[in-house]
């Protein structure tokens, strides 16, 4: 059996071919696990997104904008504008 030595290029190629295989091996044995955790991640920052997207328009509603301009009342003896009065009270205590 006859024995070469291998040249510094061919050893060096050998040892990258090899390297490459494990990581290979490694990277296909782990990638299920690594696109569920993606996958859970990506619906995470979506339920994020939804729930600012909904809670940003709620907070930020100014109710000092909303005008209570006419009252009603089925009672015929009370006037509006006792129950306005009453409406602001109420509403600056809140």
């Amino acid at each position: 059996m006859e024995h070469r030595r291998l040249s510094d290029n061919e050893f060096e190629q050998l040892w990258q071919e090899t390297e490459a295989r494990g990581k290979a091996h490694r990277l296909s044995a782990e990638f299920p696990q690594w696109q569920q955790r993606r996958q859970r991640s990506l619906a995470a920052v979506a339920m994020l997104t939804v729930g600012v997207a909904v809670a940003v328009p709620m907070l930020s509603h100014n109710t000092s904008d909303c005008r209570f301009d006419n009252v009603y009342c089925n009672r015929t003896d009370t006037g509006a504008s006792q129950w306005a009065d009453l409406a602001a009270i109420m509403l600056k205590e809140a």
